[in-house]
């Protein structure tokens, strides 16, 4: 944003341009190691059918590992869309940006982006109707139940979390209570950008170089 803050013209709010600047970074930052295995919908399923334990005596943290694999596994279907899609179902389904923002932001109109949310929406949709039990009680897989096989293949590590906090309160409830994919996707906790890059920010916005934001 810093960077580009000279090409700001005031053609949407501010807030909203941000966002434009950060999406299209985003858009174009080389792909991640997850990336380039080209996840898709139907190997994603298939390997969730594998490797489901009985639900077995509690382990110590039994709360907070089926919350790492359920968070873990809602940013594994969101690999499974293009970036484009996946940009436009985050702002629109878990921002809950208007689709005039969503589309400014998007670089295309309100009702492409509607377009692209929904597309991605639908096969979302379809995926945890026909794959998750925390969405579809009918469905097979539960975050309980693949615990076991996450930590064999080393997707989550016991004693360094990397979505949840130890000293969060139970997810157990949480987890029962969703039932619906816009939820499922809302539940990840609140990311905050480490403090040394807070302070940086902090220390140019107080220099006094960039003006326009007064």
């Amino acid at each position: 944003v810093m960077t580009r803050i000279g090409s700001y013209r005031g053609e949407a709010a501010f807030g909203t341009w941000a966002y434009r600047v950060a999406a299209n970074h985003m858009l174009n930052w080389r792909k991640s190691r997850v990336e380039r295995q080209n996840l898709d919908f139907r190997r994603f399923g298939e390997d969730l059918q594998e490797g489901l334990a009985e639900v077995g005596p509690s382990q110590p943290d039994a709360g907070l590992l089926a919350e790492e694999v359920k968070l873990g596994c809602t940013l594994g279907m969101l690999l499974c869309l293009d970036r484009p899609d996946r940009l436009a179902y985050v702002l629109s389904d878990v921002f809950d940006l208007p689709s005039k923002d969503g589309g400014f932001i998007c670089g295309t109109t309100p009702a492409g982006f509607r377009k692209r949310a929904s597309r991605a929406r639908a096969r979302l949709r379809a995926f945890v109707d026909a794959h998750c039990g925390l969405v579809n009680r009918a469905a097979e897989c539960r975050c309980d139940r693949r615990v076991d096989v996450a930590i064999r293949m080393g997707l989550v590590r016991p004693g360094d979390l990397q979505f949840v906090r130890r000293d969060a309160a139970s997810a157990v409830a949480e987890m029962e209570r969703l039932h619906d994919l816009a939820s499922l996707m809302k539940s990840h906790p609140d990311y905050a950008a480490p403090e040394k890059v807070t302070a940086a920010v902090r220390n140019l916005l107080d220099s006094g170089a960039y003006r326009l934001l007064d």
